[in-house]
């Protein structure tokens, strides 16, 4: 299987993205990530995050509204409730996010490499 951690971090480190870059609730109050996202024209994203509730939530609302294109890698997105979890696939879908596993965005990135 394609390394995909391997290839985010030569992604990372070739467009001097620094992991302290994204420390908010939301990925767009963040002035320096913003600014980078502009400057690049980067306009399509895929979120994983630890709090499907909280800052991926707000993050995947504040993204459409703003409008990027956004994809939630639904089994790399977790909360302190799984409970919720089809509730938030649901919520983000309704909010104009793709919502799907990482082994169905695969021929996304091998087809980028």
């Amino acid at each position: 299987m394609y390394d995909f951690l391997d290839e985010i971090t030569e992604i990372r480190t070739s467009c001097g993205f620094r992991e302290n870059m994204i420390r908010e609730a939301n990925a767009l109050t963040s002035g320096e990530f913003t600014e980078f996202i502009e400057k690049n024209g980067i306009n399509e994203f895929f979120v994983a995050g630890a709090d499907a509730t909280g800052c991926v939530k707000s993050t995947c609302f504040n993204m459409t509204k703003a409008g990027y294109s956004v994809h939630v890698i639904s089994d790399c997105v977790t909360s302190y409730d799984l409970k919720k979890m089809d509730e938030m696939y649901a919520y983000y879908a309704k909010n104009g996010c793709e919502v799907k596993e990482l082994k169905d965005y695969s021929d996304i990135w091998i087809s980028a490499v």
